[in-house]
């Protein structure tokens, strides 16, 4: 079964589509293009989704607070997405069941069934790109959509900046989440 992935970043977006089940999922394509901060985001992924053939589904991860019911609440780097419901207008345009979560959250989860992080039932993971997050897997229950600590950072990256860069950044998150 294909199934396309897209992941919307602060500077680029990369596409792939796997093939398989589980473990046994392969990339069999994978475009990257830069994102376009400025333009309609859906537009975008609808456009982008129309170039591959043959999926069945959408997984898509973008920088923003997302909603269980797949809505981008609000994003830093992509000024458009705002209380936009991604997941139904996505769904809708392409004809395909489409996920949509926190780009670092999906990379939390990603990581945490088919990754480094399998076999664990308790995961942080820490994404450092165009922004910072840091996400949670406390198996069985992952916390996705709007309980998610995906977007928590950047508000602690902001206060704490000078720390962070100083190389004590993670350790002060750590301590933060365990306190």
């Amino acid at each position: 079964m294909r199934r396309l992935g897209i992941d919307i970043g602060g500077t680029k977006t990369l596409c792939v589509v796997v093939d398989g089940v589980g473990g046994d999922t392969r990339v069999v394509e994978e475009r990257r293009v830069a994102t376009d901060a400025t333009g309609d985001a859906v537009a975008a992924v609808v456009g982008l989704a129309r170039g591959f053939e043959d999926v069945a589904s959408l997984g898509l991860g973008i920088a923003a607070l997302v909603t269980r019911d797949g809505t981008a609440v609000t994003t830093t780097h992509l000024p458009g997405v705002r209380d936009v419901p991604l997941r139904a207008v996505l769904s809708e345009q392409l004809g395909l069941p489409v996920v949509v979560d926190n780009d670092g959250t999906c990379a939390a989860v990603a990581e945490w069934r088919l990754g480094a992080a399998r076999g664990y039932d308790e995961v942080l993971a820490v994404t450092i790109g165009t922004t910072a997050g840091m996400m949670l897997v406390n198996a069985p229950a992952v916390l996705l959509g709007e309980r998610a600590l995906g977007l928590v950072p950047l508000v602690l990256v902001r206060r704490l900046a000078a720390a962070i860069f100083a190389g004590l950044g993670l350790w002060l998150l750590w301590q933060l989440l365990i306190r």
